[in-house]
């Protein structure tokens, strides 16, 4: 189900079947500025392990105290995580971010976990999630589409009914 190529230009690619789902590709990097560029630190969530590039950013950052890293599929940990970049701060929790229940309040969480029929979250995924999560969240970010990322701040913005 899930398999990483590299394509000719040395990019790596997370395919689930045969849809791309994520790179470490530059446009990745653009993607996920919103929350690299926050003055990262304390404990951090993130949902979705996905290629863990995010992870070597992460680790120049000493202010940060622990990065939780929850994945829903045991086959993209046996891919990634061994290779992935990390230190004694990164945990990795096998669950359901849709279900899951966090343990404490982090300072920071970044939703990057969108595994779905389209290439971008759905509005409802995305109030659903914010639900689930602000309770958690001193700051809550979602990765979205550069192209569609005013619009996602609108829906995020909104109030939950």
């Amino acid at each position: 189900m899930f398999h990483i190529e590299t394509k000719p230009n040395g990019i790596r690619v997370l395919f689930i079947d045969h849809n791309g789902i994520m790179s470490d590709s530059l446009q990745e990097y653009v993607e996920h500025q919103p929350f690299l560029e926050q003055g990262l630190s304390g404990h951090l969530l993130i949902t979705g392990l996905g290629l863990g590039f995010i992870n070597k950013f992460l680790l120049t950052i000493s202010d940060i105290k622990s990065v939780t890293i929850v994945e829903k599929y045991q086959e993209v940990i046996d891919l990634v995580w061994d290779s992935c970049s990390k230190d004694e701060r990164f945990m990795l929790v096998l669950a359901d971010a849709e279900t899951w229940e966090p343990p404490r309040i982090y300072d920071y969480t970044w939703i990057d976990s969108w595994v779905g029929d389209t290439i971008h979250p759905s509005d409802e995924w995305v109030k659903t999630m914010k639900e689930r999560y602000a309770p958690f969240s001193k700051n809550l970010l979602f990765w979205y589409p550069n192209k569609d990322r005013q619009h996602i701040e609108q829906v995020y913005n909104e109030e939950i009914i």
